[in-house]
């Protein structure tokens, strides 16, 4: 009831295994017993678990005063949390749409894509003067996205360049000021490894611009797993110079793998995070969950000849079409099923079970909040297994 009522996850039961019994203890229960004893609500007495005899009087005011204790102060930890970062990217919706959606969910955080980076350092605006106007009616910060376009070259021209870069530092320090902005956004991908300095330096000049504005300054990072694609962070000094970095934590299989998979399973997901917390205080981080799934398809041997990125309800249709049932991977905490038109398909399902999941990781990993891609994506389901969420832990749980 305990480790239910924390709504935590005991692991592989290596707590357990330190005790002399741990034999005894009954498969259903190994989850929940290393969870007390994590947490150490039932630290067992000389060696010994004991999991056939019964709570005595004693033993069980101790365990309820220590569940008190952690609740008072896991509490006092987190009362702010549903009230912290929420961020949503504006992506394929009008205006319009993206303020609906924003009103049905726990978005605090407006991020639309508004500037891009091109040649000359003069940066390519898209500002929209009525969500400015709205955002402020509804008491939404925003923090506009900054992007490349994921073109490597332009990027490299424009951060090797003394004379460009401090035009577009410049040029977007200027508009935070024209527009009021609470905060930039950089979303800068597919970045040469070469323009690792030049890409801190980047960060470091426009927060030290920003300064004197009281701009939040966030930059996207992926998951630091050694390949190219990461080479360009130096997660450690970004995060010193940035006020945030914004873990991208999907694209486990990208769209064009030959090996069909979840786009953010929660092992992989946890040692993204395990990783990144190695150089970035939590407190400083923010953890990007996907609001979106792949639609992949399979040959005859199993691998993906095509995938497509689908939204959410996108993905309901397909399975309220398939005869298949969505059957749960433990080991992966999420929903699969496969579905044959004139070819086989399998999706990894993102709904409400194993989302919330993902969130609680970020919420028990200290991040100082969530950021979405893309809110456009969700179900209107989704929001509301978020904000029960959030509720569990505005009260401790």
């Amino acid at each position: 009831m305990i480790a239910r009522l924390i709504r935590s996850s005991g692991g592989s039961g290596n707590a357990t295994s330190s005790f002399t019994d741990t034999g005894e203890i009954a498969d259903w229960a190994l989850d929940a017993v290393t969870t007390v004893n994590r947490y150490g609500f039932m630290k067992g007495e000389s060696n010994y678990f004991r999991p056939a005899s019964s709570l005595t009087r004693e033993e069980t005011a101790a365990l309820l005063e220590r569940l008190l204790t952690y609740s008072t102060k896991h509490a006092n930890q987190t009362a702010s949390t549903a009230s912290s970062i929420r961020l949503g990217w504006q992506y394929d919706q009008t205006v319009q749409q993206f303020e609906n959606t924003v009103l049905q969910s726990n978005i605090n955080t407006l991020s639309p894509r508004w500037f891009f980076l091109n040649e000359t350092g003069s940066i390519s605006d898209y500002t929209n003067a009525s969500l400015l106007t709205w955002a402020k009616q509804h008491h939404k910060n925003i923090w506009a996205m900054v992007g490349n376009r994921s073109n490597l070259v332009l990027t490299h021209q424009i951060l090797s360049s003394e004379v460009l870069r401090n035009k577009t530092i410049t040029q977007l320090a200027n508009a935070v000021s024209v527009y009021g902005l609470n905060g930039l956004v950089i979303d800068f991908e597919n970045v040469d490894g070469q323009d690792r300095a030049n890409l801190t330096l980047f960060v470091q000049q426009l927060k030290a611009k920003l300064k004197s504005q009281n701009t939040v300054l966030a930059i996207c990072v992926s998951p630091d797993y050694g390949t190219d694609w990461t080479a360009a962070f130096d997660y450690k000094q970004l995060g010193a110079a940035a006020d945030y970095l914004i873990l991208m934590g999907y694209d486990e299989h990208w769209g064009g793998s030959s090996i069909p998979g979840s786009v953010s399973s929660l092992p992989w997901l946890r040692e993204s995070v395990r990783r990144f917390v190695q150089t970035t205080y939590p407190e400083k981080a923010i953890l990007a969950l996907p609001l979106f799934t792949r639609n992949w398809t399979l040959n005859a041997s199993g691998h993906s000849i095509a995938s497509s990125d689908i939204s959410l309800d996108q993905q309901n249709q397909l399975v309220s079409r398939s005869v298949s049932k969505p059957i749960w991977n433990e080991d992966i905490q999420q929903y699969t099923v496969s579905y044959k038109d004139t070819q086989l398909h399998k999706l990894w399902l993102e709904e409400g079970r194993s989302f919330t999941r993902k969130y609680r990781l970020g919420q028990d990993a200290g991040f100082a909040g969530f950021a979405y891609w893309y809110p456009g994506g969700a179900s209107s389901d989704l929001w509301s297994s978020v904000k029960n969420a959030d509720r569990f832990i505005q009260r401790g749980l």
